[in-house]
């Protein structure tokens, strides 16, 4: 049978419709003998009675109808608030959860130094563990399981050759991908991506696709302009450089993408790097992945690491980068940036090979700097018009470099 309409006609007025206001708090006296119920009983009877209410006369006809109100609008406050603190629980619950996922995803520095100069060396002990994050587990089709990975992000501050190391046990294999990103970038975007499979997501994605390109649009920066449609995020992908895969296992992604074993080339062109290559091997109890970059230019890049080995067991992986020291060409080089800006615009360009000539192009500029391997010394050349200028040996230009 359905309840009786309920309506408020008691002598409270309005005060029956807002019991918060007007409860007071119950003495532990009545805590122990009752409860919050028996106390609000009691209050009730209190509140409720008319000024000429006596023991012995008849309650006024309408206290029950406004007891049963105050009854229902605290029985309702009580449910309410269960429900405001069950949201509240989860809500924390769902916080706690991004954090530690936060913190699994995010790599860490020995000393927190994520500057990489050359002839300096930065390191991540134990950086991951997973035997298959970063290819090769089933349930994933061999996409990167990006929330079991790790990303570590670096600055170059000077262009130099960069070594990217990384080692476990036999009992694993590690792999990664050296990303240029736009800003330090771990795995957290900014931006609104859908999750689907064109795009990806980061617990799914395509570890060797180019920025842009179906399995990363997730984390690919807004910037790059021949991304497919959905790439929002501020501080992503701008280039995939190169990648190494150390089981000796070739593996087909869910986006149809080869993760071949050993090292690869992925760059564009030469912008942030003039040359990359690499290795995997296995030497005594230990297996080793190296990408060696050429050049590198000053930036921010990120590394995805993790197993590649559903085989194994998840053993901890070290990753260890190290900024090659300068040659005494780019040393000098360095130097005639930082000193003649506007014969040589933007700093940091990469450094390379041609013929007998060892040198660096300009593009703000549009010139030339270059060491010549048949004389050993430095020339300069403007594409305005005209020829190389042998502008003098270069041990004495590297006397006033400082240069070793």
């Amino acid at each position: 049978m359905a309840n009786p309409p309920v309506s408020v006609h008691s002598p409270l007025g309005a005060r029956a419709s807002r019991p918060l206001k007007w409860r007071l708090r119950w003495p532990r006296s009545q805590e122990k003998i009752g409860g919050v119920n028996t106390y609000i009983r009691h209050c009730a009877g209190k509140i409720f009675r008319p000024p000429f209410w006596q023991k012995g006369q008849s309650r006024d006809p309408n206290f029950k109808q406004a007891t049963l109100t105050f009854n229902l609008h605290f029985r309702s406050y009580k449910l309410t608030n269960r429900i405001f603190l069950k949201a509240a629980f989860t809500a924390a619950a769902l916080s706690l959860a991004s954090a530690s996922f936060a913190a699994a995803w995010e790599g860490k520095w020995v000393n927190n130094n994520n500057t990489l100069s050359p002839g300096t060396t930065i390191q991540s002990i134990a950086a991951n563990a997973n035997k298959n994050a970063y290819t090769s587990n089933p349930a994933l089709n061999n996409n990167a399981w990006g929330m079991q990975g790790t990303w570590l992000s670096f600055n170059v501050p000077t262009a130099t050759d960069v070594l990217v190391s990384a080692t476990s046990a036999t009992t694993n294999a590690p792999g990664f991908t050296v990303y240029r990103t736009s800003a330090p970038f771990t795995g957290v975007v900014t931006g609104s991506t859908p999750d689907n499979f064109t795009n990806g997501a980061i617990h799914g994605f395509d570890q060797i696709a180019q920025a842009g390109m179906a399995g990363i649009v997730w984390a690919t920066d807004a910037t790059v302009t021949n991304s497919l449609p959905g790439n929002t995020t501020t501080n992503g992908i701008v280039e995939t450089l190169g990648y190494v895969n150390a089981s000796g296992i070739s593996y087909t992604n869910a986006y149809g993408d080869r993760v071949k074993a050993g090292a690869d080339d992925l760059s564009i062109d030469n912008l942030y790097e003039s040359g990359v290559f690499g290795s995997a091997y296995t030497s005594g109890s230990t297996v080793y992945a190296n990408l060696t970059l050429i050049g590198l230019a000053p930036g921010n890049y990120t590394i995805f690491v993790g197993g590649t080995m559903t085989s194994g067991t998840n053993t901890p992986i070290d990753v260890k980068v190290t900024g090659l020291p300068l040659s005494s060409s780019d040393c000098v080089f360095n130097w005639a940036e930082k000193n003649y800006a506007s014969l040589f615009s933007p700093a940091g360009a990469s450094s390379q090979t041609q013929t007998s000539y060892y040198y660096r192009y300009y593009t703000g500029t549009k010139s030339y700097m270059g060491v010549n391997s048949t004389d050993n010394h430095v020339y300069y050349l403007s594409t305005a018009g005209g020829n190389p200028q042998d502008v003098g040996p270069l041990t004495d230009y590297m006397k006033k470099a400082g240069c070793n």
